[in-house]
């Protein structure tokens, strides 16, 4: 079956991480969990995880997987990509979160 979605990057990572999408939903569901202490006080993302979770379990009942079409090129680019997005995720944290990632001292 081919690319379904946002199929912009067809490098070999792509490849050889199947579901990279719900992947890291799972990664960005459980994360601030590790990070807070525990799962009661922010249960958010558990319909997170348990989205990503179905996602992986009903694709790979369907049979559905990456298309075989890997262009030159396109595992810099992706990385290029995820290393932009989270900076742009880092800055905007803070402003729309409330919790900043990084808390820089300043000068002075």
């Amino acid at each position: 079956v081919g690319c379904r979605g946002f199929c912009i990057v067809r490098g070999t990572l792509r490849q050889r991480r199947g579901w990279a999408m719900a992947s890291a939903v799972r990664v960005w569901a459980v994360g601030p969990r590790v990070a807070c202490g525990g799962w009661a006080s922010r249960s958010g993302g558990g319909g997170f995880l348990a989205y990503a979770l179905a996602h992986i379990v009903i694709g790979a009942a369907n049979g559905i997987r990456p298309s075989l079409e890997v262009r030159a090129g396109h595992d810099l680019l992706s990385v290029l990509i995820g290393i932009a997005l989270y900076g742009i995720a880092a800055q905007l944290h803070g402003a729309l979160i409330g919790v900043p990632v990084f808390q820089l001292p300043l000068p002075g």
